[in-house]
């Protein structure tokens, strides 16, 4: 029997670097994780479409992209990164170029290097929206939609002081 992925081991990124024109600042990113969180659930959201092909009884379901997204119920820590980076977009009413960022998802029980303590892992990086959705002062959470948007591009983290750096394409010692 295999070894069961333990929660901490999946880690969604935000890029937080705004610049000064409000925009995501994609060329030097800081990568924000998304930490005080009691629940993370990745919808794939498969789009699939339907072909009656004439030489098959029934028709045919193809699976021809996914649509990636995570709704979360971030728990409101005053100081903690994540929470400042939402509460602006909240706060700011940030729609539009505004309400875009990246996603950066790292798979910590993925590494690919064969060193004594691992620092290369698999991940996958993308733009998305982040669309807040709800402000609950009893719960104390704010939630937030994460869309992914465009291409997902598929590589690794190279980890040095905590600090994941993304490369796409396949690692090679």
């Amino acid at each position: 029997m295999g070894t069961i992925v333990k929660k901490h081991k999946i880690a969604p990124f935000l890029n937080s670097a705004v610049g000064t024109d409000g925009l995501v600042n994609t060329a030097s990113p800081t990568w924000t994780r998304i930490c005080k969180t009691a629940s993370f659930d990745l919808q794939m959201n498969p789009q699939t479409e339907e072909y009656d092909y004439i030489c098959d009884e029934s028709p045919t379901t193809e699976l021809m992209k996914y649509a990636p997204s995570f709704n979360t119920p971030l728990v409101m820590h005053k100081g903690e990164p994540d929470y400042e980076f939402i509460f602006d977009k909240f706060y700011n009413l940030k729609t539009g170029s505004e309400a875009k960022s990246e996603i950066l998802m790292v798979y910590f029980q993925e590494p690919l290097d064969t060193a004594d303590t691992h620092v290369v892992f698999k991940a996958q990086k993308a733009s998305c929206v982040i669309s807040v959705n709800d402000l609950n002062s009893v719960d104390q959470t704010l939630s937030f939609d994460v869309l992914f948007g465009g291409t997902t591009a598929v590589g690794y983290v190279t980890v040095t002081n905590g600090v994941p750096a993304f490369t796409e394409g396949e690692y090679t010692e």
